[in-house]
């Protein structure tokens, strides 16, 4: 969930226990689906919106291709 404080302040609240739930769904690490929610709170905060069809395609077009970058940098991550 994501909350507007003012123009240029926002909070993004993720469940831990829902994220763990999902991950299994959607066949992705916990830490990785917190990292997808964490991107769709924040468009959220930029005004996108998901509330019709083409709202949600442009949305999740735009989130899929911000955690498919993210994905592919942090492979030549070592640690």
């Amino acid at each position: 969930m994501s909350f507007r404080i003012s123009r240029d302040y926002g909070e993004i609240v993720i469940s831990a226990e829902t994220a763990a739930e999902n991950a299994v769904t959607y066949g992705l690490t916990t830490e990785n689906e917190i990292l997808y929610l964490v991107m769709h709170g924040y468009l959220h905060l930029k005004n996108y919106r998901d509330y019709t069809e083409r709202e949600r395609k442009r949305m999740f077009d735009k989130q899929d291709g911000m955690f498919r970058e993210l994905m592919k940098k942090s492979r030549g991550v070592r640690r």
